[in-house]
């Protein structure tokens, strides 16, 4: 992909004008990392901002004993490190490329020189920051107030698809990290809501399972 095809994709990018997005076009460098490898690390400078082209980019925490915990999964067309950006500070978590990834690096000094003078574009950004806040508080009340199972349940709630269908593309592993807990006890609750009636593997894909929404709702 070209910067122009970034650009325009990013749904936060929709309502400029002609003239803005040929502006932010110029500003845009396009970039590419391989599957696992590191964009930037918590704790250094923020110092510019990332719109994802194609592919999958994975915000994590680590301590120093290399537990990790997932706290987004960042998709095509989404923006990745636009607070600490504004906030002129460091990135407060690390980011990796979960799949090959294509991407547009903007510089932050210029990026935050365009918004200055395209106001719009700061409103648009307000909004994803909001979602991403509310996703984040859901994020800490589950793992605060729900034990693995109820976390599992919700999970697989928020990425069926309309028929019911939801495809574990991720590893145990990764899977895991994302909802707090290790692989063993995740294994152990996808046995426990199969016997509960509350998913089945499909048969024709081992990796994907039928829900039954009603039996997962009560669980949570």
């Amino acid at each position: 992909m070209n910067a122009e095809e970034i650009i325009r994709a990013a749904p936060v990018f929709s309502g400029l004008n002609a003239e803005c997005l040929k502006v932010l076009i110029n500003l845009a460098q396009v970039r590419k990392k391989s599957e696992g490898e590191v964009l930037f690390n918590k704790g250094e400078r923020a110092d510019g901002l990332y719109v994802l082209g194609l592919g999958e980019i994975e915000m994590f925490s680590a301590t120093g004993e290399g537990k990790e915990q997932i706290l987004h999964v960042l998709g095509e067309g989404e923006l990745c490190a636009e607070v600490p950006l504004f906030q002129g500070g460091v990135y407060p978590a690390s980011a990796r490329a979960y799949t090959d990834i294509e991407y547009c690096y903007i510089e932050g000094g210029a990026f935050l020189d365009f918004a200055c003078e395209n106001p719009e574009v700061l409103l648009e950004m307000l909004a994803v920051i909001s979602l991403r806040t509310k996703k984040f508080l859901g994020m800490v009340e589950s793992l605060s107030l729900q034990d693995v199972t109820q976390r599992l349940a919700g999970y697989l709630l928020s990425h069926a698809d309309s028929a019911g269908i939801v495809r574990l593309n991720r590893s145990k592993l990764e899977l895991a990290a994302e909802l707090g807990t290790i692989p063993e006890t995740l294994s152990r609750s996808l046995k426990k809501l199969t016997s509960q009636g509350a998913i089945a593997v499909c048969s024709s894909d081992k990796k994907s399972y039928r829900l039954e929404r009603e039996i997962l709702s009560e669980i949570i």
